[in-house]
C-alpha cells in the first residue's frame, strides 16, 4: 500500500527581506502484510520525506533534503484496552477496575471517610 501525502508549501519572510519557500512531500510504503489474531497488519515499510527550499535569491541556489526511514516488525502482541474483534472502544469511554469506579462516586467516599473519623 502506498500513502502519498499532499505536498505542503510554506512561505517564510522576515520584515523587509525576501520570501523563502519550503515544500514538504512525504511518501510512505507499507508492505509484508500478515494476519495477527485475525487482523492483517503490515510488518515492514518505509517513509521518504523530501524538503525543498527555494526562492532565496541572495544565496543563489535551491536546496533539497531527502530523509528515509525503514522499519520492520518482528513480533506483535495486542494489549490495547477496548480492542476486540468486533469494535474499538475509545479510551475516554473505558472503565478500568472497580477501585477507580468507586473513587469517581463521590458520596460513597464521603460516607466512608465520615465513618472512619468516629
Amino acid at each position: 500500500m502506498d500513502i502519498n501525502m499532499q505536498p505542503s508549501l510554506t512561505r517564510i519572510q522576515n520584515i523587509g527581506g525576501e520570501a523563502v519557500y519550503w515544500e514538504t512531500t512525504i511518501n510512505s510504503y507499507l508492505e509484508d502484510y500478515k494476519p495477527v489474531e485475525g487482523i492483517v497488519i503490515a510488518h515492514s515499510g518505509r517513509s521518504v520525506a523530501t524538503l525543498l527550499r527555494f526562492g532565496d535569491v541572495s544565496s543563489g541556489y535551491n536546496t533539497k533534503t531527502t530523509m528515509q526511514e525503514e522499519w520492520v516488525i518482528d513480533e506483535i502482541a495486542f494489549n490495547v484496552p477496548g480492542l476486540s474483534m468486533d469494535c474499538f472502544i475509545p479510551p475516554s469511554d473505558l472503565r478500568f477496575d472497580s477501585h477507580v469506579e468507586h473513587l469517581s462516586q463521590g458520596p460513597k467516599i464521603k460516607t466512608l471517610q465520615q465513618g472512619s473519623d468516629r
